[in-house]
């Protein structure tokens, strides 16, 4: 399993149950004071589609209400979920060893 080491948070945004993830993703980059490229919305899906993004988190309850995503962009990690956006400075991703992923 990979683990994600996150590093100062810079921001959290709430995700309405009326809201779009992808929407709350702008404001919470915006909130941050993170440096975007100029017409964020476009240039949001120079690294992830939005209507994705959306058709992840909202809808009727599922399984996926536990479930996270997690992004690089604008040089800052984000990690999106049903509930809210949350902006973290930087991260570090640890691969499993082959030790971590040997049975018995």
């Amino acid at each position: 399993m990979y683990r994600y080491e996150f590093g100062p948070l810079l921001h959290t945004e709430r995700i309405a149950a009326d809201d779009s993830p992808a929407a709350a993703l702008l404001r919470a980059f915006e909130a941050a004071d993170v440096d975007v490229e100029p017409d964020s919305t476009d240039a949001l899906y120079n690294y992830v589609d939005p209507g994705a993004l959306d058709r992840l988190f909202r809808g009727p309850r599922s399984g996926r209400d536990s479930g996270f995503v997690v992004l690089e962009l604008w040089d800052v990690a984000v990690q999106v979920s049903r509930h809210e956006v949350a902006v973290y400075d930087s991260l570090a991703v640890e691969s499993p060893s082959a030790s971590d992923t040997t049975t018995d």
